[in-house]
């Protein structure tokens, strides 16, 4: 490489501009290759800033990029930011383009940044397409200038200014108001109000260049939510640029005037510029609160001495001259007495942010900012000034404000102790302080005050008002915005805030047991502080330091509760022992009102809701921090005399069925302890005699029971560890019953919690015990678990309790075998075990099925539904696992032609319940198409009234049907009997015709002389029945009812469940009665068609009936044609 021979010297020579050295050593095979460093020979050209060399290494093909091939980096924003026009125009001319961002901004909002950029340069950038007025979209939201004119590091340029307008920027062009170049430049801290050097940019310079560029001043702020120019130069201190704004035409809103007032003062505006603004002023016409304090004292003496009598101004005049300094005291009294005499007004009010006050007002609140205050505030009361004005009041003023000296004297000069201010605020408002470290009354000055309050309202004869509500501070949180008594304010703040606060607001005259009511709590005063108290508050220096006298309620249920609130609120153990000791029942309940689907409420004894009901976001559940304060409360609880065998009690919803057991109404405290992960907590019970063989709730269950049900959703080894502890302790029935008989192994099995079935067979459970709601065994529980769980968890219970000796054959109370019940429920996993260890495959069941037969009725897939306790879905029919089951039994020697109780074989179970893949597997295995059921009907007859369209339709193929193709079951009923019956009329026709006329089918009537055609009327099937009119057959054939068909096609309601609709009755009726049937014709009862259509409320069917009935009377049967 050529840098490896002469690198110093040939960096050198690129970096001089050598260019006939570069030429001599780079050509276009090297002119890519970087240094040791990584720098491209065209890199070095760059960082030398040589745009002849840069020119003559492009032009080799020389990449506009540097570093080592596959990491390389683009040179164009090095380039850029040196800002050298002609390496620039280098790199332009050789068709690099120009980046559109650099460090996230356009690239001449980058680049106007820059100290050395200069006109020629953006000019060179615009002319290759650059938008010198593109706002930037994604950080400022400015166009260049705007963004220029709010830079605050270095200084604005004017003369950059000036070339920016130059070059065609917009000086209006913004998104918004507030975005504009005008008020960029307002608020920019950088650009000084005024400045002696004549070229150093200051706002009102800027402001004039703008001007002369087509400015727009007068921009609508308050459209955009924003305070206007003019008061926003003020609060910038912009004096110089608020008079230019003026002189510009700048509006004042009218809202905003009152608060221009208080930057009018000498110190703000020199002696010219309050001449501009005073000039300004009256050509405008804005009447401006201008103030005597922009004069001088010698001035301000002088205005007052010419002010003729009752001047409008004289009003103003008094409010700031009392606030002006540079005078004597008796100087300004004076002055001020002249005032008034000439008419002023000595309430007349002014801003004071955020207030508009008085004179009195003023120097009361703030007499630091008020000259001779001391004497001012007496001579203003003498001469009738208000207390109360504004919607102030002097005197909350001075209480607000720490000024008690002046407080003391507003009250005797008669104040009003119970006014209530134009925010509806009382004399607490503004004693407390939702951050008080910001600024604000600290708590031990508010403790102060509020003693010194009572004080001057006692002097008085008054009271504090203390079960007043009051606004709570400014600009809270909104959980502490709300109005509150001066209880709920004290207990607000961290304990060591709030003891001295609460202890003062006692002092005051508040009762310790007062009820303290707000819209979620009452109680007293310390229940409510523990309430809302941080974690780890120690109030007990409070409660120790009570009094004889004071007696703290913690029994009554108008205490609120302290206990309660202590123990949620993770009081420390000195606090809770001080309330334990004086509670009189501990095992006191606790309501929770839930209000959910099941549960109304539960009520916990203080035991139980400490490891219960720790508040959210104190103690994160299960820690170790967590399990450690619980195990202290309930020790301290135990020591103190709690029972360990309480228990919680539930309400249910009216709706809920409290009778069942599913939902527990009661737990124990060693349950509760289990539930929560508390093994400590339980340790601790026992040790305190907690009995863990007490009977609970309906079903009666022990704490075993609980483990092995209510807990199952928990890993074995937890439940495990519980179960050991017992055993250890001798306290272990692996045998306890339930009221419904049910032992530990049952309820183990019957959630296939596989660890613990094998824990309770290992230490000799009796794994033939039956009981439960179902009174069966744990291997039939096992099986058909009505929760849902995994297949394999099923399957290893099920191989746990045969392996501890189950009988695999073992029937239950239905008389179900392990087989057939896991055959019904889809146990795929769990009959594979079952046959592996023996179990008989043509064992009948309930209903005397064999597994085959429940394998094809039950559609239930346990072994397909997901492993979701809380999953209320249906899911669909598994229709391979259940084929996989019937192929498995069939291996085994399932009898393929096993009848039930109904004669049904499990082919025409297939055809019943829709398992056509289980229907072909068992006509492949040989099953006999022909086989009568119960009822002594074919396969075929079933499938014709039953079946779907794809039994028959498959059935049709099989040559074996013809045998039995003309057979009549024991009612008589041929196959087209079954084929009127079938609910597909489509279908139907189509088989009706066919068996007629290809198979030749007897059309004739059953046992009970009913005729398919009676069927046909009956199930609505218009196709069969105009096809039997065309046949000619007999109408008004009767069956051993004496009904025809046109009888049977008025039996059943038409709007019914099962109801064909009333035109299509209609349809039925015409074409029988056109095929001759007699609507007169009487049945056994003596009912008529007629007389069942008018019943039915048939309209169109009775008018129908009655023309024809009328007609054969008058014309005989010639009258019966209704075509």
């Amino acid at each position: 490489m050529f840098f490896r021979r002469k690198p110093q010297d040939l960096c050198d020579s690129i970096q001089a501009g050598n260019l006939q050295s570069v030429r001599r050593y780079i050509n276009a095979d090297n002119c890519n290759e970087p240094d040791e460093y990584g720098r491209t020979p065209l890199h070095h050209a760059v960082l030398g800033q040589q745009a002849e060399v840069a020119r003559y290494l492009l032009s080799l093909g020389c990449e506009p990029a540097t570093g080592e091939p596959g990491q390389r980096r683009g040179l164009m924003e090095e380039v850029l930011r040196s800002l050298s026009l002609p390496l620039i125009e280098a790199f332009v001319a050789a068709g690099v383009p120009l980046p559109e961002r650099i460090d996230g901004l356009p690239l001449l909002h980058a680049l106007i940044r820059h100290e050395g950029v200069d006109e020629k340069l953006f000019a060179f950038l615009i002319a290759q397409g650059l938008d010198l007025n593109q706002i930037d979209t994604w950080a400022t939201s400015r166009t260049v200038l705007a963004h220029y004119l709010g830079m605050t590091s270095g200084s604005i340029s004017l003369e950059r200014v000036r070339w920016l307008i130059r070059l065609g920027t917009d000086v209006n062009l913004a998104p918004g108001a507030w975005l504009s170049p005008l008020y960029v430049a307002l608020h920019n801290p950088s650009l000084p109000d005024h400045s002696i050097a004549p070229s150093e940019a200051t706002f009102e310079r800027v402001l004039d260049i703008l001007h002369e560029s087509g400015l727009v001043a007068d921009l609508d702020m308050d459209a955009s939510g924003h305070v206007g120019l003019a008061l926003r130069a003020l609060e910038q201190r912009k004096w110089a640029g608020f008079v230019r704004l003026l002189e510009l035409g700048v509006r004042i809103p009218e809202n905003e005037r009152i608060w221009l007032a208080p930057f009018f003062v000498r110190d703000n505006f020199s002696s010219a510029l309050t001449l501009r603004l005073m000039a300004v002023n009256e050509a405008r016409g804005l009447d401006l609160p201008v103030s005597i304090r922009l004069h001088h004292a010698r001035g301000m003496r002088k205005i007052v001495e010419d002010l003729p009598q009752d001047s409008p101004s004289v009003h103003r005049m008094f409010r700031d001259l009392a606030v002006a300094s540079g005078f004597s005291c008796e100087e300004k009294l004076s002055l001020l007495g002249e005032l008034l005499d000439k008419g002023a007004d000595i309430n007349t009010g002014a801003v004071c942010d955020p207030f508009v006050v008085s004179a009195l007002q003023m120097a009361v609140g703030w007499p630091e900012r008020v000259e001779h205050s001391d004497a001012l505030i007496p001579w203003l009361l003498d001469r009738g000034a208000a207390i109360e004005c504004h919607g102030l009041s002097a005197f909350y003023l001075a209480v607000w404000l720490e000024h008690m000296e002046y407080a003391g004297l507003l009250a005797d000069r008669g104040a009003q102790l119970f006014y209530r201010d134009y925010k509806g605020r009382t004399i607490f408002s503004q004693l407390f302080n939702a951050r008080p470290a910001r600024g604000g009354m600290n708590h031990s000055q508010t403790c102060d005050v509020l003693l010194r309050l009572h004080a001057i309202y006692s002097s008085r004869n008054a009271e504090l008002p203390l079960n007043e509500t009051f606004e709570y501070g400014e600009k809270v949180h909104d959980w502490m915005n709300r109005s509150r008594l001066l209880p709920e304010a004290a207990c607000l703040y961290s304990a060591q805030f709030s003891m001295p606060l609460m202890r003062r607001v006692l002092d005051i005259g508040w009762p310790l047991n007062a009820e303290v009511r707000t819209d979620d709590f009452s109680g007293n005063i310390v229940a409510y502080f523990l309430r809302y108290a941080y974690m780890n508050e120690d109030l007990s220096p409070f409660l120790e330091a009570l009094s004889a006298s004071e007696v703290l309620d913690v029994n009554s249920p108008e205490s609120g509760d302290p206990l309660r609130q202590a123990i949620v609120s993770v009081s420390t153990a000195r606090t809770l022992e001080y309330l334990l000791e004086r509670v009189d029942d501990l095992d006191r309940c606790v309501r929770w009102h839930v209000n959910g689907k099941t549960t109304e409420y539960i009520d916990e004894p203080y035991l139980i809701y400490a490891m219960d009901s720790i508040r959210p976001g104190f103690l994160e559940r299960k820690t170790p921090e967590h399990q450690a304060y619980v195990w202290r409360v309930c020790r301290q609880l135990l020591e103190h005399g709690a029972d360990p065998n309480v228990e919680t009690q539930a309400r249910l919803q009216p709706s809920a069925n409290s009778t069942s057991g599913v939902t527990r109404l009661r737990t124990t405290a060693l349950e509760e302890a289990a539930a929560h992960s508390l093994f400590e907590v339980f340790t601790l019970l026992l040790d305190h005699g907690a009995d863990p063989r007490r009977r609970t709730c309906i079903k009666e269950e022990q704490l075993v029971h609980y483990l092995c049900t209510r807990q199952s959703g928990r890993p074995a080894e937890e439940i495990i560890r519980y179960l050991d502890e017992l055993e250890r302790r001798g306290l272990l029935d692996i045998e306890a019953r339930t009221r419904q008989n049910a032992t530990p192994l049952l309820y183990a099995a019957s959630k296939c919690q596989t660890e613990l079935v094998r824990y309770f067979l290992e230490r000799g459970a009796d794994v033939h015990a039956e009981g439960g709601f179902d009174n069966s065994c744990a291997l039939h529980r096992a099986i058909s678990n009505w929760d849902w769980v995994g297949k394999e968890n099923r399957r290893d219970t099920v191989l746990a309790l045969l392996a501890g000796g189950a009988n695999v054959n073992q029937t239950d109370p239905d008389g179900d075998t392990p087989l057939t019940a896991a055959a019904l429920y889809g146990c795929l996993t769990v009959v594979e075990a079952l046959l592996s260890h023996g179990a008989d495959v043509n064992r009948v069941g309930a209903k005397h099925r064999s597994a085959l037969h429940q394998a094809i009725m039950g559609s239930y897939n346990y072994d397909s539904y997901p492993e979701d306790a809380d999953c209320e879905d249906k899911y669909e029919f598994d229709a391979p696992a259940k084929l996989r089951i019937v192929e498995l039994l069939l291996e085994q020697g399932a009898e393929i032609e096993a009848v039930d109780e109904d004669g049904d074989t499990p082919l025409i179970c297939a055809i019943y319940m829709d398992r056509f893949d289980i229907f072909h597997l068992l006509l492949k295995q040989g099953a006999d198409i022909n086989r009568l059921d119960g009822r002594g009907r074919t396969p075929l007859m079933i499938a014709m009234e039953f079946g779907e369209l794809r039994y028959p339709n498959s059935m049709g193929h099989d040559q074996r049907i013809l045998e039995t193709l003309h057979h009549v079951a024991g009612n008589g009923n041929n196959l087209l009997h079954a084929i009127s019956l079938r609910n597909d009329h489509a279908s139907a026709m189509d088989f009706f015709r066919t068996a007629m006329e290809a198979m030749e089918v007897e059309y004739k009537a059953n046992a009970a002389l009913i005729t398919p055609l009676h069927y046909a009327a009956y199930r609505g099937n218009l196709d069969i029945v105009r096809y039997c009119c065309e046949q000619g057959i007999d109408a008004n054939a009767a069956d051993h009812a004496g009904n025809t068909p046109l009888h049977t096609a008025l039996m059943s309601s038409p709007d019914g469940p099962d109801g064909i609709g009333e035109a299509h009755v209609r349809e039925i009726v015409t074409s029988l009665l056109t095929a001759g049937a007699d609507p007169n014709r009487a049945n056994a009862e003596g009912r008529t068609p007629l007389d069942l259509a008018v019943r039915q409320e048939l309209t169109d069917c009775v008018t129908l009936m009655s023309v024809l009935s009328a007609s054969t009377a008058m014309y005989g049967p010639a009258g019966h044609n209704l075509s």
